[in-house]
């Protein structure tokens, strides 16, 4: 008995695609209200440790009192507890806003004075400052750079101090007491000033260490990498956020650009805040993954007699296939047929 090797095509059609620019992104997430609310869960215990290290700067002044005009100073000005009871993470216009409330800090730092006129009385204690009812709001842009990764970036910053009392101890803390306000109002300035120097910084630094370790380029396998890079600049809508990705395939031996379409992703009409994220996926990703894994040889492959996928009762030879391919006409010959890859024909992940 003769043997035949039989190619047959298992799909609809085969790759039809044209080289072309990218014109569309592969994948596309949107990250709702509900998604920045578990954002912010997660971040703000992180600001909050660094906020405590906010670095206060002395201040220093001069008074009339009782005991005459002296010249005063505050120093060692160290922050021992910060607390942000209540906050929000919202998509705004072009960016993302974090506004808090119920701010509240204690302080610890010691006090100097010296009576201006002779005979230069001088003494020093320490204090304990109370900062609540106050406010931290903080605008942060998302971008993509020149490599089209992601960028983060504070783009202002405001501190709304409520409340700020001081009780000083030690000495002729007495004297500080008269003058309590003045010394509160010259604090106030430089304390919020900090406060937003170490929230940008850290939005800066920190927050884009972050999203630089996120990898643009992940390896697969031995075969192929994906590349899910920017396709476009974020994008800011009143209840979410979108981002756009390349989503493409690459060849790790030969990577060339997938000779594939790309077709336009689906309004983002069905997003609510009743999940984190949404992901959508389209056709362009997996036809890029067939394109590659199929220049590798890696999706052909034989069916043979004694496979196992072979239903019980189908014989594999030329009488049962030329039941329905006319031109197979060898009678009772054994096939293999070999199953190249084709192009996945249509295919929306609407994933969330």
């Amino acid at each position: 008995m003769q043997k035949v090797i039989l190619f047959i095509l298992l799909a609809v059609k085969h790759l039809q695609c044209t080289q072309s620019a990218l014109a569309n992104p592969g994948l596309q997430i949107a990250v709702t209200a509900k998604g920045l609310d578990y954002v912010a869960d997660v971040g703000i215990p992180k600001l909050v440790e660094e906020l405590k290290t906010t670095t206060i700067p002395n201040t220093s002044g001069r008074a009339d009192t009782p005991v005459g005009h002296i010249s005063y100073d505050l120093s060692n000005i160290k922050i021992g507890s910060f607390a942000i009871p209540k906050y929000s993470f919202t998509s705004g216009s072009s960016g993302l806003d974090l506004k808090t409330s119920g701010i509240h800090v204690s302080i610890h730092a010691n006090w100097h004075y010296r009576e201006d006129s002779w005979p230069h009385i001088s003494d020093s204690g320490s204090a304990d400052i109370s900062m609540s009812s106050s406010t931290l709001d903080l605008s942060v842009l998302l971008g993509r750079d020149s490599s089209n990764h992601m960028t983060l970036k504070a783009s202002g910053c405001s501190v709304n101090i409520g409340s700020l009392s001081i009780d000083f101890h030690g000495g002729a803390s007495w004297l500080y007491n008269l003058f309590n306000d003045q010394i509160a109002s010259s604090i106030k300035g430089s304390l919020s000033g900090s406060i937003c120097d170490t929230a940008v910084k850290y939005i800066d630094t920190s927050g884009n260490a972050a999203i630089e370790s996120i990898p643009f380029v992940s390896k697969l396998d031995s075969t192929a990498e994906i590349n899910y890079e920017l396709f476009s600049d974020p994008l800011f809508e009143s209840a979410y956020f979108r981002t756009q990705h390349k989503g493409e395939f690459y060849s790790i031996a030969h990577p060339v650009e997938a000779p594939c379409n790309t077709p336009a992703i689906p309004p983002a009409s069905a997003v609510d805040d009743s999940h984190m994220l949404y992901l959508w996926v389209s056709t362009f990703v997996p036809n890029s993954a067939a394109f590659v894994y199929q220049d590798a040889g890696i999706l052909t492959y034989n069916i043979t007699p004694n496979t196992s996928i072979v239903p019980p009762g189908i014989s594999m030879n030329t009488d049962f296939f030329g039941a329905f391919i006319p031109q197979v006409t060898h009678p009772d010959c054994i096939c293999d047929v070999t199953k190249p890859n084709t192009n996945i024909i249509g295919l929306w992940a609407f994933v969330y």
